[in-house]
């Protein structure tokens, strides 16, 4: 234990070998680190600093990792009943920029060797020019409307 190691006001180490070169300066910022610590007889415990009761639990866990993690925004997910969940999602991701396009890939760093678009070798591919401004993408469109009866105009 380390109180053990505290004798008396002062440090009692017990090498094997004396410390050198990068251990010694490592020995030096842990004499440093422990000149203010109070040792007691209590028992050491684990504490959570994440919540104001300081005890573990899975829930607080996952919403510090949630929180790290996820996205945020004050956007909250719209979902329509008249539509398949699937489609709910993937309109979801499209709005917060998560879907996999050329452009997202090569942010994460995922090896993507030609970052324009597939249909018009143009633009850089992003979510943007996929669905809105290629000029494939904007004929697709055409086709629908006609096909629906609708305009978007």
């Amino acid at each position: 234990m380390v109180a053990e190691r505290f004798l008396n006001g002062y440090w009692n180490w017990q090498w094997r070998r004396n410390p050198n070169g990068v251990e010694s300066s490592q020995l030096s910022a842990l004499m440093d680190a422990l000149t203010n610590v109070s040792f007691n007889d209590e028992a050491d415990k684990w504490i959570w600093n994440v919540n104001n009761s300081h005890i573990f639990s899975v829930s607080n866990a996952r919403q510090l990792i949630d929180a790290i993690n996820l996205p945020s925004g004050n956007r909250p997910a719209n979902w329509s009943k008249f539509v398949p969940i699937k489609i709910n999602i993937f309109a979801w991701r499209l709005l917060q920029n998560r879907l996999p396009t050329k452009t997202n890939l090569n942010d994460r760093d995922i090896d993507v060797p030609n970052i324009l678009c597939s249909m018009c070798n143009e633009v850089q591919e992003d979510a943007s020019h996929i669905f809105l401004q290629c000029e494939v993408a904007s004929q697709v469109w055409v086709n629908i409307a006609h096909w629906t009866d609708l305009s978007f105009s």
